[in-house]
């Protein structure tokens, strides 16, 4: 639907009201194009693992739309220098957007729930509870796939990995990259030399990187600290379960749907116990 469809001043001149939105309007349609852009331009063939796409992504929504206000804070996590770190006291890290921000993210999920619900889900409201009494240590907005999982990676054939694609951006957005991080990294095994590794997701991960040097690589490339990964991996688990409930909801003979069943209870018990063993306290 267009914007301009959206909004209607009321109270106001149909012509006043109008004219208004489609003004406001004009930089969101920009940012689009330059967002699908440069959503392509990060899937080029051929391009090494983790090196340059997300800045050739940034510097691509910089120039397609002029507005350097939305990428001039390294949106795309683009390093800027040795040791550099983005941090809570950027300006745009205010308090008041990134909690409105992951504030909508627990309401959002749980009316959905609350929609769908058929059944109990132990853990759900004390991971809920955790996730709104607790905050990132900061919001700095960049491209976000939405869905960053093995099953959205395309790889060119034969070896050393190199990146062919990141397919499946429905979802795509100017939002918290860490979410995109969480949610790959909610199943992803302390230890990928362990036999469970095998087991831990759809995908083999035994001889992969381990969490904690998936995490320290995120960090040394993107100029993000990750100290407040607890509360991505806990929203990550807890909306995952809600996602996978939905479909278990109505799987009626479905068996691929009702294997959801289990998974979303392990999801939410996983969720509610790292809320209560983690040290996180902002």
């Amino acid at each position: 639907m267009p914007v301009e469809r959206l909004v209607r001043q009321p109270g106001r001149p149909h012509d006043v009201g109008h004219a208004r939105t489609r003004r406001r309007a004009a930089p969101l349609h920009d940012l689009e194009r330059g967002v699908q852009q440069a959503a392509h331009l990060a899937g080029v063939p051929g391009a090494p693992f983790g090196q340059g796409t997300p800045g050739d992504a940034a510097r691509h929504v910089v120039r397609s739309t002029g507005n350097r206000n939305l990428t001039h804070r390294n949106p795309a996590g683009v390093r800027r220098g040795p040791g550099h770190r983005l941090s809570a006291g950027s300006p745009s890290c205010t308090r008041r957007r990134r909690w409105r921000s992951h504030e909508r993210q627990v309401e959002r999920w749980t009316t959905f729930l609350n929609r769908i619900k058929g059944r109990d889900l132990p853990g759900f409201d004390v991971a809920a509870v955790w996730l709104r009494a607790h905050r990132p240590l900061d919001y700095v907005p960049g491209i976000m796939h939405g869905d960053y999982q093995f099953a959205n990676v395309m790889y060119r054939d034969g070896a050393p990995a190199r990146l062919a694609a990141l397919v499946d951006w429905e979802m795509g957005t100017i939002g918290d990259p860490k979410l995109d991080l969480g949610w790959m990294l909610q199943s992803w095994p302390e230890d990928t030399g362990a036999p469970e590794a095998a087991e831990a997701s759809y995908v083999d991960l035994r001889g992969m990187p381990s969490r904690e040097q998936m995490l320290g690589h995120y960090a040394e490339v993107s100029g993000r600290q990750v100290d407040d990964i607890d509360y991505y991996l806990v929203l990550a688990k807890w909306k995952l379960g809600v996602v996978l409930e939905q479909g278990y909801q109505r799987a009626g003979d479905d068996a691929k749907l009702l294997a959801f069943g289990p998974i979303v209870l392990d999801l939410m018990a996983g969720a509610a116990d790292l809320a209560e063993s983690s040290g996180y306290t902002a």
